[in-house]
């Protein structure tokens, strides 16, 4: 019979978790799916008011202020896209190993000033 200590503990399941290869693609699908719930039940007008909440990031004069929305489209994206590109051609097996190579790949997924989001 199992004991407490056989079992394990929610960090190193936690742990056990992002380690997976797909940990990222099943988040995704995971809040993929809830989005779809939220949007398309009575949870829409909470739904839409967090997506149209106001998140602002200042350093000094400089700042963006963009709803969640525009964060999750430009942010997040440009992340998954990032982690796409390292992964599949390889910042860490050798194809994209020089800083020049990689400083490409990477300035290429920041999001742009686009005024036509506002």
């Amino acid at each position: 019979m199992p004991t407490e200590q056989d079992r394990p503990s929610l960090s190193s399941a936690l742990l056990s978790f992002v380690r997976l290869e797909s940990a990222s693609g099943i988040l995704l699908l995971g809040a993929t799916v809830l989005a779809m719930i939220a949007a398309n039940t009575p949870l829409v007008s909470a739904y839409e008011l967090l997506l149209d909440t106001r998140l602002a990031v200042h350093v000094g004069e400089t700042g963006v202020d963009k709803p969640l929305l525009l964060w999750i489209n430009d942010g997040l994206m440009a992340v998954f896209f990032t982690y796409w590109v390292a992964d599949k051609l390889g910042i860490l097996l050798g194809s994209l190993a020089s800083a020049a190579a990689a400083a490409v790949v990477l300035g290429a997924t920041l999001p742009r000033n686009r005024d036509s989001h506002e």
